[in-house]
Order: C-alpha cells, then sequence, then structure tokens
C-alpha cells in the first residue's frame, strides 16, 4: 500500500532547493500536529464519533507527541465550550483525556458565564429592540407600540451572543492558548 504522505513531507519535495532552519521546522510539524488533532476533535464535537473512537484516534498518534497532542486536544475542547449553547460533548471530551476535576472546573465556569448573560439579558433584548425600532423606522417609516421587531433573531442578538461568548473566552483562557 502506498504511503501518504504529509503536508510537511510535500512541502518539502517541492521547496527541495530551499532550506529550513531547525526552528522552521519544528514549527511545521507542530502545526500539521495542530491540524491533525483538529480532524480528530471536530467530527467528536460534531456528533460524528463517539468519545472511545476519540481516545483511539489520540492513541494512534505517535507516542513521542503524545503530551502535546493532549494538549492541543484539549485546547481545542476548551475552546468549543459556549456559556450560551450546549457543552455535553466538550465537556466528555474534557472529562476523557484530563479528568472529572477538569470538567467540574469547566462545568463552575459555564454556570457562571450564562448566569453573568442572564443577569444582563432582558436590558440588552430591550435595547436590541430599540435599536431594531430605530431602524425599522428610519430604513422604512413604520413605527408605533404595536411594532414589535423578533429582537432574538436578529443580527445584533447575534453580535451580543457573540460579545458574551468572547468575554467568557477572555475571562477563561485555555492554559494552552500558546499552541495555536
Amino acid at each position: 500500500m502506498a504511503k501518504i504522505k504529509s503536508t510537511l513531507d510535500l512541502i518539502m519535495e517541492k521547496t527541495g532547493h530551499l532550506s529550513l532552519n531547525a526552528e522552521e521546522k519544528e514549527e511545521m510539524k507542530r502545526e500539521e500536529r495542530v491540524r491533525r488533532i483538529r480532524g480528530i476533535v471536530a467530527p467528536f464535537l460534531n456528533g460524528e464519533k463517539d468519545v472511545n473512537l476519540l481516545m483511539r484516534e489520540l492513541d494512534r498518534l505517535p507516542p513521542e507527541d503524545r503530551e502535546e497532542n493532549r494538549g492541543f486536544c484539549l485546547e481545542q475542547l476548551r475552546d468549543a465550550l459556549d456559556p450560551l449553547a450546549g457543552n455535553e460533548r466538550a465537556l466528555l471530551g474534557l472529562e476523557k483525556i484530563a479528568g472529572t476535576k477538569e470538567r467540574v472546573l469547566w462545568e463552575e465556569r459555564l454556570r457562571r458565564g450564562k448566569a453573568s448573560f442572564e443577569e444582563t439579558r432582558l436590558p440588552r433584548l430591550a435595547e436590541v429592540s430599540s435599536r431594531l425600532r430605530e431602524s425599522l423606522a428610519s430604513e422604512t417609516g413604520l413605527s408605533g407600540p404595536a411594532l414589535e421587531p423578533c429582537s432574538e433573531q436578529s443580527a445584533l442578538w447575534e453580535e451580543e451572543k457573540e460579545r458574551e461568548r468572547k468575554a467568557f473566552r477572555d475571562r477563561y483562557p485555555a492554559p494552552d492558548a500558546s499552541h495555536r
């Protein structure tokens, strides 16, 4: 059976006349490992693979990179956590790789992130509704007390939620963020 070449092998063949220093070669290898881990974690998070298959695929990777690969995987799982959405798969992966303490830690952080958002949800929603009514009035001339925009389905509300997600990631950065 023919050997499947890695991206690094293909690049090195095409650029054989150019030379990379040791640091550049290591960086390229690291990036290749990160891409490989993303290719393993993404289908798990999407529900296409179960946690046991995730672990088997991680175990099939070269043993000399096991700890670093585990760190990349944990980072991907942590990055997938969202205080405004379901997180069961990411939490299950975190627990399987890092243990129950890690899962409990992130469950608490997610609970606090959701509570923080819920505390300010109604005023934020009222502000979005007000902005949408102003926009409707200026663009279409429609206004009045009976006009109630679908604020929670608007792009403005999605922006608010994305700001909350960013604030959550800023509050709780993944310890391995240097691997990105």
